[in-house]
């Protein structure tokens, strides 16, 4: 009816679809000095939001839980930005950029 063609979704497309967005907006936050450092913002989700605390919050399970770390996360929102271009928080952050450029050497 919208054009859109069902498929199937892995539940691991769900997870980067909900998660990605918002490491990149802690970037961001990182970015604009809203946060100082990557930690303040997962004390923000484990305590205010009541992210799984086995997960670290959402900047350390980026980092070190999510197969491939930051350098196939950068590379993935690059993906879905591609794939929806007018979607601007799959526009992977600077810092992120950075982060993971480091995290691949």
């Amino acid at each position: 009816e919208q054009g859109v063609t069902r498929r199937a979704i892995s539940a691991e497309e769900v997870l980067d679809r909900c998660m990605l967005p918002m490491v990149n907006e802690g970037f961001k936050c990182l970015e604009e000095g809203i946060a100082q450092r990557e930690s303040d913002i997962d004390i923000v989700f484990l305590y205010g939001y009541g992210f799984p605390r086995r997960l670290g919050g959402p900047m350390h399970w980026a980092r070190h839980i999510r197969e491939g770390g930051l350098p196939k996360l950068a590379a993935d929102l690059q993906r879905y930005g591609a794939e929806h271009p007018n979607g601007t928080y799959w526009t992977p952050s600077a810092l992120l950029l950075e982060e993971a450029a480091v995290a691949a050497e």
